[in-house]
């Protein structure tokens, strides 16, 4: 009887995820553009989303090995730092220091997030502050697929597989 009982894990986040959708968050990109998702992506969209300053590295490491798979699919990649947690009379300054250390040319899909932390961090799945968290949201504002961790041989073969069914969807 306990054999029936038995969910591949696997299976268990994809249900899970399928029924979770990206509550509206407004967003303030690093190149000074406000943003409301997931209604502005119209599309399917990666987040990879950080919560400490720790995490910079592997959210930096997933946004340079899926750039190229977001860009042949149409799907927007966004990195997410959130910042909420960062005292307000210093928060500015570690804003500008994040901006200085991104290329101009991705200014526009980095986002900082001031609010909604805990939000997210249930959306997420979150366990370790320095961690990366990826969510691909479908253009209807599901999330179709979550992962969490730094990128890994098949952890990136099922990220870039992801990404190519969301762009049919």
């Amino acid at each position: 009887m306990t054999a029936r009982l038995l969910v591949p894990l696997g299976a268990l986040s994809l249900l899970a995820a399928s029924a979770q959708t990206v509550p509206t968050t407004e967003f303030e990109s690093l190149a000074g553009s406000k943003l409301t998702l997931p209604a502005a992506a119209g599309h399917a969209a990666l987040f990879i989303v950080g919560f400490s300053h720790a995490s910079s590295k592997p959210t930096s490491a997933w946004d340079k090995e899926l750039a190229k798979g977001c860009a042949e699919t149409g799907t927007t990649c966004y990195t997410v730092a959130v910042v909420q947690d960062v005292p307000r009379f210093v928060r500015g300054m570690v804003v500008s220091g994040i901006r200085s250390g991104i290329p101009k040319d991705k200014r526009a899909t980095f986002l900082v997030l001031q609010h909604d932390e805990d939000v997210w961090k249930k959306l997420c799945g979150f366990s370790d502050a320095d961690g990366a968290y990826l969510l691909l949201v479908s253009r209807d504002g599901r999330i179709v697929w979550k992962w969490a961790g730094p990128p890994e041989a098949a952890s990136l073969a099922t990220a870039r597989e992801r990404l190519r069914e969301a762009a049919k969807n």
